[in-house]
């Protein structure tokens, strides 16, 4: 019972770190839930008389805290999958209206009947919202701030 309760206590842990550490950084976790569950033991073995520290503790904190890093890990996934489906709708959204835009743009000047009248000229540079998430937007120089490598 206490095995399966040091796990339980240590998943909440892991699930928080995994959410913490950016997202490429998450092997630092494996190294980090160890330590934290090796410096609990070893403070309760020397401060606390009446408790006793054994390495299958801090095995079963270990445990507990990798299934919290892997459910964290699983979340982030789906959350980046959800959040690339929804940008890359959004950008075929925009570049569909766009080439409509310049079609009718299109075939308004040329079925221009006078001679002098305003002419239509169709959009070639998209609006700034879809430059700014098209992904080589960032590499152009055309970026109002630096992307901070993660």
């Amino acid at each position: 019972m206490e095995f399966v309760a040091n796990i339980g206590m240590f998943v909440p842990l892991g699930f928080l770190l995994g959410l913490a550490l950016a997202r490429r950084a998450w092997w630092v976790a494996l190294f980090l839930l160890p330590a934290f569950s090796g410096a609990i033991e070893f403070t309760q073995g020397i401060a606390l008389d009446e408790r006793v520290s054994t390495v299958l503790d801090v095995l079963s904190n270990t445990i507990g805290g990798y299934l919290g890093l892997l459910l964290a890990m699983i979340l982030r996934a789906m959350i980046h999958k959800r959040d690339r489906t929804k940008i890359e709708r959004e950008l075929w959204e925009r570049r569909a209206a766009a080439a409509e835009l310049q079609r009718q743009n299109a075939a308004r000047a040329a079925a221009r009947p006078v001679q002098g009248a305003p002419a239509y000229v169709a959009a070639d540079e998209p609006d700034p919202v879809t430059r700014v998430l098209d992904a080589d937007f960032w590499n152009t120089g055309d970026a109002p701030t630096v992307r901070i490598p993660v």
